[in-house]
């Protein structure tokens, strides 16, 4: 990213974080929360693999039904005159992307506890597409380009992961029956509106400073949170880890140990955390112009905003992800969330017109906060969740014993 700030100048990268932010759209229809609700799924039925194989290829048919709904909205789109042909031709070099989530099997390795090797996949391809970026994009005019190296990444580890999991044969190709495609939609339809409820306050905040300033805004703002991005990438990767084995603890009636480990595991990275956020708030300032460029000295500030929003993150994924989805509390989360979502977007689009990329980052840490509080409301409000009655209580004896034996 440092590589194409520098190259494409603020204005292109602006118009590259524009275009990417538009994408997650139907990106989110098509994984339509199935990354969330299969491990759950498949965590259940690894043992039976016939009926572990028609329900995986029910997930295939409904992304690749997914995929056609939108390539045909964009066409639409076109046609109404809601985009230009310029902004069409560049979507359509994410259409590898669009074909890279219909083979997508992250679910898969989750439920089978192989999420080590699904980040070995990623890394490698990722390490492969890299000397592309050097080669080919080397000014603003490349824009093009890099929307296509971005997007064939996607596509190329999904084809290594596909080929991974035809070595392993954990499932075969089966044609699913019409109640398992149905009951698939609906699983993934409840994580799906919490994913488009999020996408209200934090997707949507670069294409709303689009609209209301210029893409010089969008690049700043898109630097700040990019980097907000890695460091959650990189503190997520441990409750990617822990929700299969979570799911099985759960899945095999072992609840309370499956509530320790979240307690335990939460703390732990919280502390990590804090500690991260304060050294960056200093070091920022000096870092963002040495690694982006100049043009981009006014992230820092943005991005130190958005610290405080990655510490707000990891606590609403333990209380929402790590705990109510295992426990069978889906429905609830997700009313949870949309609640915030709705509350969120009238405070967001105030902040961004007001503030700017500022403002962006501030509503993000309003919506955090949203969230915060309507999941706590759930917590309290059905006690057999036993997660926040053992945080508020730090069940000092239980934690002191697992950290001794450690």
């Amino acid at each position: 990213m440092p590589y194409l700030t520098r190259k494409l100048g603020l204005s292109a990268f602006g118009e590259y974080s524009f275009l990417i932010a538009i994408i997650i759209y139907p990106t989110m229809l098509i994984n339509f929360g199935f990354d969330t609700t299969s491990t759950v799924t498949i965590a259940r039925l690894r043992r039976n693999k016939l009926l572990l194989s028609e329900y995986i290829c029910s997930v295939y048919i409904l992304k690749v039904f997914f995929i056609i709904v939108s390539i045909s909205l964009f066409i639409i789109a076109y046609i109404l005159g809601l985009i230009d042909f310029h902004v069409l031709v560049m979507l359509a070099a994410f259409f590898p992307k669009l074909i890279s989530l219909a083979l997508a099997s992250t679910y898969v390795f989750q439920g089978f506890d192989l999420v080590k090797q699904m980040a070995s996949i990623t890394i490698i391809t990722k390490l492969i597409s890299l000397p592309f970026v050097f080669i080919f994009i080397n000014e603003p005019d490349d824009l093009l380009i890099a929307c296509l190296i971005y997007s064939g990444t996607f596509l190329l580890t999904s084809l290594v992961a596909i080929y991974y999991l035809s070595r392993k044969r954990l499932f075969y190709l089966v044609m699913p029956r019409w109640k398992t495609v149905r009951r698939s939609f609906i699983e993934g339809y409840i994580i799906f509106k919490v994913q488009c409820a999020t996408s209200v306050y934090f997707n949507s905040i670069p294409v709303i400073l689009g609209v209301f300033h210029s893409s010089e805004s969008v690049g700043i703002y898109n630097v700040a949170n990019t980097l907000k991005g890695v460091v959650i990438n990189l503190v997520s990767s441990v409750p990617k880890a822990l929700f299969p084995k979570v799911s099985n603890l759960v899945a095999t009636g072992k609840e309370d140990e499956a509530t320790t480990l979240l307690i335990y595991t939460f703390i732990r990275l919280f502390i990590c955390i804090v500690l991260f956020v304060l050294g960056s708030f200093f070091i920022s300032p000096y870092l963002i112009p040495l690694v982006f460029g100049n043009e981009f000295i006014s992230a820092s500030f943005v991005f130190n905003i958005l610290l405080i929003a990655i510490l707000m993150s990891v606590t609403n994924n333990f209380l929402g992800v790590q705990s109510l989805i295992p426990l069978g509390f889906k429905e609830r989360f997700s009313e949870a969330v949309v609640k915030s979502s709705i509350l969120a977007i009238f405070g967001i689009v105030p902040l961004v017109y007001f503030f700017d990329s500022v403002g962006g980052a501030l509503g993000v840490i309003f919506s955090e906060v949203l969230v915060c509080y309507f999941l706590l409301t759930v917590h309290r409000k059905y006690r057999n969740v036993n997660i926040l009655n053992a945080i508020l209580r730090c069940n000092k004896k239980l934690l002191f014993r697992r950290w001794m034996n450690e």
